[in-house]
């Protein structure tokens, strides 16, 4: 039942850390378009002026590049593919709950899952685990099995994928 338990605890921890994913990408997403939109409106006024202002220049060369880092990258595509594994994740806990612990058909579930998941930033990853742990168990046992992260970690763990955690 150990197995079957520890597997349910990845399940969820990995639904976890595809919401984490999409809502992260969702913003950049959304900011990107926030700064394109308002810098759009500085550029449409620049003709009624003699000179443009470098300040001007260089807020519309910021969202130029945002916008470019947004159309090569794809923040909204991640996201929507973080959802999809999110979704994917949540069945297959469903799955489990409703099954009778055949714990190697959970196994296949999960590897034929993995198969379209993108490099895990194992920060974030570590975070959920936590997360998860306060979530599930009572605050002594939890202190137990929470894992040690440092600042720079938690503070870039969407950012920067830490080779050594």
């Amino acid at each position: 039942m150990e197995e079957w338990e520890k597997a349910l605890f990845d399940v969820q921890r990995s639904a976890r850390y595809h919401d984490r994913r999409t809502s992260f990408y969702e913003r950049l997403h959304q900011m990107t378009a926030f700064i394109t939109v308002l810098l759009a409106g500085f550029v449409i006024t620049d003709p009624l002026r003699e000179e443009t202002p470098l300040l001007l220049q260089c807020l519309a060369t910021m969202g130029a590049l945002f916008s470019a880092v947004d159309l090569v990258v794809g923040f909204s595509r991640k996201a929507d593919l973080h959802r999809k594994l999110r979704i994917d994740w949540v069945n297959l806990e469903r799955r489990m709950n409703l099954s009778s612990h055949d714990l190697s058909a959970v196994l296949d579930a999960r590897l034929e899952i993995e198969t379209r998941e993108l490099p895990v930033y194992r920060a974030l990853d570590l975070l959920c685990h936590n997360e998860l742990v306060k979530a599930k168990f009572p605050p002594k046992q939890a202190a137990a099995e929470l894992l040690d992260l440092g600042w720079p970690q938690r503070w870039t763990a969407n950012f920067y994928k830490w080779p050594d955690i």
